[in-house]
């Protein structure tokens, strides 16, 4: 099967064999015969070990210089490759958004919005780093660069991206995003879960959750605040209850609006 698919050029040669038989053509070579050598090299794409090894045997068998050889190959891989596909700038948006990742980019209130899988949060994303990698798609493909072109791409992902309403920050007073995961209330307990794309949260804590961590100092200052209360627990309850609904104000200022 394979020996198949390298005849019909769907796999590359076995660099040996290759190797071997453009070795025995430049070996029985006439200058004549180089340009058509250098196409065989090409089509072979062999390690740039070989291929240097085989550019230096035409040097010594013919008199050219390495740089000129090098510069040949680069002209004969060109024009070795297939004509480009006719894309307009939706393929072109697409290409881009795969770069991405698939779902990963959204565009809502006027922004493009990333989601970093590595931190666990979705950032807003400035237009320059749509573009930046729409240019280097463009360049990939040999396909010409323009404002207009880079502009366009941009802004058709816009459309195709758009999510109304906005689904970041949604009233749900249940998730606290940390540095090492969500705090998620389920069944009457606080529990630490993987970050979620699905969960479109933009702020973090920047600290990481522990759920046996422990406050001695900071009960102590407890203890002496409401000392001689006889409701001093329930002082100290409903302080470090005001202290948590802050973690959860967006949520709630937006629930309230």
């Amino acid at each position: 099967m394979i020996v198949g698919a390298r005849a019909k050029g769907f796999a590359p040669r076995d660099p040996k064999e290759a190797m071997a038989e453009i070795k025995k053509r430049i070996e029985e070579s006439v200058a004549e015969d180089v340009p058509e050598i250098m196409e065989e090299i090409a089509k072979a794409r062999l390690p740039a070990s070989l291929t240097d090894i085989l550019l230096r045997g035409i040097k010594r068998r013919h008199g050219a210089t390495l740089a000129a050889l090098r510069e040949d190959l680069v002209t004969a891989r060109r024009d070795g490759r297939p004509p480009p596909e006719e894309k307009d700038q939706l393929d072109y948006a697409n290409e881009v958004e795969q770069n991405f990742g698939a779902g990963n980019l959204v565009f809502a209130l006027g922004y493009f919005w990333l989601w970093g899988s590595s931190v666990g949060v979705w950032r807003r994303a400035d237009d320059r780093e749509i573009k930046h990698v729409a240019q280097t798609v463009l360049t990939a493909e040999d396909a010409h660069v323009s404002k207009g072109l880079v502009d366009g791409i941009a802004d058709i992902m816009k459309n195709k991206l758009l999510q109304t309403p906005a689904p970041f920050d949604r009233p749900n007073w249940k998730f606290i995003n940390t540095a090492n995961g969500t705090i998620e209330w389920t069944d009457e307990a606080w529990t630490l879960r993987a970050h979620r794309r699905s969960d479109f949260l933009t702020t973090q804590l920047p600290v990481l959750y522990d759920p046996h961590a422990t406050c001695p100092r900071f009960a102590q200052f407890l203890q002496e605040v409401f000392a001689g209360d006889t409701d001093a627990d329930d002082k100290a309850t409903c302080v470090l209850e005001m202290m948590g609904y802050t973690l959860l104000m967006p949520a709630i200022g937006a629930a309230c609006a």
